[in-house]
């Protein structure tokens, strides 16, 4: 398979321990299960928040966030993928497009 579409993942592992470093509990806000899965965290970059005026208009572009859904209540909790959050939980090789 060729490569020349490839996008860079998310280790999962790395974003886990660097979450584990900053905060005091991996518990859901809504229902205080553990378990996350990572929305798209395998094969793409994250999602994005959309950008807005305020005024009800929306862009294109957005903010760089990885989803993190909670496996029992279905919370959504994002974390921003600031750039140097990225230089930590960025893949080393690209994965090739599904």
């Amino acid at each position: 398979m060729a490569l020349e579409n490839a996008k860079p993942g998310i280790n999962i592992e790395k974003l886990a321990g660097w979450l584990a470093e900053r905060t005091t509990s991996s518990k859901c806000p809504f229902c205080s299960n553990h378990n996350w899965s990572a929305v798209n965290g395998s094969g793409h970059v994250g999602s994005a928040l959309p950008y807005g005026d305020g005024k009800g208009d929306m862009y294109i572009g957005g903010y760089p966030v990885l989803a993190l859904v909670c496996k029992n209540c279905n919370f959504v909790r994002n974390i921003a993928l600031t750039p140097s959050l990225l230089e930590i939980v960025i893949e080393d090789s690209p994965i090739a497009p599904e």
